[in-house]
């Protein structure tokens, strides 16, 4: 016999299952559900109290709440279930009775007609269930004339037209990239040829200049892009992405397309605004061989693009922070490489200077190298997910935890007192 004094539980009521072809979920999950998770917090009785997937196996996996699923790309349905908080009946000394209205809702869910939109959470589409609206597909709301209609829904888009729109965002942002990096090579070529070295031959300071130059760039662009395309700008970076399964192949092949067109307007908008020859193809000095620079250019892309996906792809307390170290990776490894190789680790940086500058000695290994590194990036990243990194060293995200639950006993206590 339940104790009629007993605290309110939560009692799991219901489970909904949606194809993920229809929600077309692409990146970012963890903040799209915990997004979710507070509107049905802060508009109904209810909580979201599991978030699972299911793969190509059929196999239900849970998602914890703070462990980001970068992409849903492997697999073909999730899962949410809804709890509702109720309390003992004090008279009938009896096990509680699932309100009516909380199954109207699940079956309004299950038929179509109120739709939980994961994939686009800021609409805001989420609607009490005492409430006599329904939701359609576009997030739009019928009957309830008190309820304010949603102005803010955005555009919907098919997945391919989605990913052409990211992959034009990526050409762009290449191209600011690298005219500024490409500009600051210039630079430091003229200065050198100023003070009598040989066009190309750049000292300390000019090293130092150019990994600045990269280093600023990179972090401004991708800083300024990341919330559109993610701000890769690297087809390095990218592949390691899709192997990692955090974009999918299609929209992996378009952004390499646009940024190698991106390094190419690039090279020509510098070609065309600064004096004197193009310079800053990537080519082997300093008696540097063919195997030392094809190995060096492999570990500085691995490093650069591990710190990629631990800080952007791997969701924290600090990932709006990611720009900025990517910035310093990326000075970082042109310190190490500039006076050797030119330092490529992109291959569409190398692709551009080499059209524009017509060098094209030993190229292949400004493709390969970056390419490989991004792989070996990849698979270190695939295999710290496999060994569920986070338990390794626990607690890193604990005050960002402690915010989330600072929120939740905010929005319990508002809905009580109403």
């Amino acid at each position: 016999m339940p104790n009629p004094s007993a605290s309110p539980s939560l009692s799991t009521i219901h489970k909904l299952s949606v194809p993920l072809s229809e929600l077309a979920f692409q990146e970012g999950l963890l903040d799209q559900v915990k997004k979710a998770e507070k509107v049905m917090a802060a508009s109904t009785s209810h909580y979201v109290t599991r978030f699972s997937i299911v793969d190509r196996q059929g196999q239900d996996k849970d998602i914890s709440p703070y462990k980001d699923i970068i992409s849903l790309y492997p697999y073909t349905s999730c899962s949410i279930r809804f709890s509702e908080k109720i309390k003992y009946d004090d008279r009938q000394k009896a096990a509680p009775r699932i309100s009516s209205s909380f199954l109207r809702f699940s079956e309004e869910i299950m038929s179509g007609h109120h739709e939980i939109n994961i994939h686009d959470p800021d609409q805001r589409n989420l609607h009490p269930m005492r409430s006599d609206h329904t939701l359609s597909a576009s997030g739009g709301r019928s009957g309830g004339g008190s309820q304010r209609r949603n102005d803010h829904s955005r555009k919907q888009y098919s997945p391919i037209v989605r990913d052409a729109l990211a992959a034009s965002v990526e050409t762009l942002g290449t191209f600011l990239f690298l005219f500024a990096a490409y500009g600051a090579v210039n630079a430091a070529s003229a200065a050198a040829i100023a003070e009598g070295g040989a066009s190309g031959v750049v000292g300390v300071a000019g090293t130092m200049m150019i990994a600045t130059s990269f280093g600023l760039s990179l972090l401004v662009v991708a800083w300024a892009l990341y919330r559109v395309s993610g701000g890769l700008l690297n087809p390095a970076v990218t592949v390691a992405l899709v192997i990692s399964k955090a974009i999918t192949p299609r929209r992996g092949a378009m952004f390499v397309i646009g940024q190698l067109i991106g390094a190419l307007a690039a090279g020509a908008v510098v070609e065309g605004l600064f004096p004197g020859p193009f310079t800053g193809a990537n080519t082997l000095k300093n008696g540097i061989s063919i195997t030392q620079a094809f190995f060096l250019e492999i570990i500085l892309t691995a490093l650069f693009t591990i710190v990629v996906l631990m800080l952007a792809v791997e969701k924290s307390k600090h990932t709006y922070l990611a720009p900025i170290g990517i910035g310093l990776a990326l000075f970082l490894v042109h310190l190490v490489a500039v006076p050797y190789t030119g330092c490529s680790v992109n291959p569409a940086r190398s692709f551009g200077a080499s059209v524009f500058e017509g060098k094209w000695d030993n190229h292949w290994v400004f493709w390969l190298a970056p390419i490989l590194g991004g792989v070996l990036a990849s698979l270190f990243h695939m295999a710290i997910r496999r060994i569920d990194y986070e338990s390794l060293n626990p607690g890193q995200d604990a005050a960002h935890d402690g915010e989330k639950q600072q929120e939740t006993k905010e929005v319990e206590g508002t809905r009580d007192r109403d």
